[in-house]
């Protein structure tokens, strides 16, 4: 379907997994996920929201702290690192609400 209301599917970014390597996140790993998060949302808040620099920071670093009071070591928080060789590629967040 095209025009109007149509569903477009996102694009997507297909890498070979074969050599990546997912496993609990150390917590300097953790804390570079969270601060990759952070300055991702910042960005979105800017470019899609509106919102000048400075208010973008401001609400991300809010948002993140309202979410992880403690950063790395916030309880039921569970963090996996996807790393290829040494280098810390991609992570995941597992909030304590969320069943698996």
């Amino acid at each position: 379907m095209q025009g109007p209301g149509a569903i477009r599917e996102a694009p997507r970014s297909v890498a070979a997994m074969a050599d990546v390597e997912i496993s609990l996140a150390t917590p300097d790993e953790t804390e570079q996920l969270v601060a990759g998060a952070r300055t991702a949302y910042a960005s979105g808040l800017r470019t899609q929201r509106g919102f000048t620099e400075e208010a973008a920071i401001a609400k991300a670093v809010a948002d993140v702290l309202a979410l992880l009071p403690d950063g790395a070591g916030t309880p039921a928080h569970v963090f996996l690192a996807a790393r290829k060789g040494k280098a810390l590629v991609g992570g995941v967040r597992r909030p304590p609400v969320l069943r698996w």
